[in-house]
Parts: structure tokens; sequence; C-alpha cells
């Protein structure tokens, strides 16, 4: 019993600890300290966590995981898993190896896209890419869509593609 009650509260010390770690200030910005309030309460915390396993499914090329985190548009199961097939040749093919492996996120803002829709937000922050075996921090943005009460992800596109994470 003791020893459950520990892991408990290990978890819980561990969770306010990531999601602290989330929490952006800076001298002059007091108008917004967390940049998760624009989420709803509800969905934060999944939120967290779907991030979370969109980097370490990419960093350890678990690419069918990674394609389940995607934003599945309106599409029949026939055609999803049709295109989950592709993805997952295309990432582990041999004779073609990723440009780029994301292994580490921290996203810096998160805002309503209110021109695409009431469930979909810009995440931007900064990315840690190995780009073949070379380690850079870029600016990074993605959409995160919320449907039927998890997240998916879609990409943003290329934005600034030079410009550097400022440390």
């Amino acid at each position: 019993m003791k020893q459950t009650t520990r892991k408990i509260k290990l978890q819980v010390s561990i969770f306010m600890l990531l999601l602290s770690s989330f929490v952006v200030s800076a001298p002059g910005q007091c108008e917004k300290t967390n940049i998760f309030e624009e989420v709803p309460i509800s969905a934060r915390n999944r939120l967290i966590e779907r991030l979370s396993l969109r980097v370490e499914y990419e960093k350890t090329g678990q690419w069918e995981k990674l394609y389940d985190l995607l934003y599945p548009p309106d599409m029949g199961e026939v055609e999803y898993n049709k295109r989950k097939e592709e993805y997952i040749r295309i990432n582990t093919d041999p004779t073609e190896p990723r440009n780029r492996i994301l292994i580490e996120f921290i996203p810096r803002e998160i805002t309503l896209a209110t021109e695409i829709g009431k469930d979909t937000y810009y995440v931007e922050g900064c990315a840690t890419f190995q780009i073949k075996k070379e380690i850079i921090k870029k600016y990074d943005i993605f959409f995160a869509h919320l449907v039927n009460g998890d997240w998916f992800f879609s990409s943003f596109g290329e934005v600034e593609p030079n410009k550097l994470c400022e440390q």
C-alpha cells in the first residue's frame, strides 16, 4: 500500500514538473504567462500528453503510432488505412532515409486558429531536429486539432526555414 502511494505521489510530482516546464513568462509580458490559457482546461493535460507522444514516436521511429496522432481529415477507413500503410512504408524505407528527425519540442505559444475552426490551434515553439548527423534547434509551428475530445496534429508547412530558436 505504501509503495503504491509513493508511486502515485511520484507520478503526480513528475506530471506537475512537466506541466510547469510549459509555463512561459518573460519580463514585461504579464498578460500571458500560461501558454495553454486559450486551450480548454479539460483538454490541457491530454494536449501535453499527446505533444510528448508526438516527439517520442518520431524520435524512436514508431511511425504507425505517430500516424495515429496525425489529423485524420474526413476520409473513409479504407483510404485512411491505405495512407497509413504508405506513410509507414516511406518512413521505414532504408533507401530513403529521413532528412530530419524531431528529437525535442518545447512549445512557446499556443493560440486559437479562429480562421480555421473553433477547435484548431497554432502550436509554436522550439524544435530540436537531427538533420543527418547535425543537431539543430529551429523555430517550428504546426496545428493541433481537438476532435471528439482528443488531439491530432497536422503540418503548418515551412515557416521561416532558416529561423533558429532563441535561447
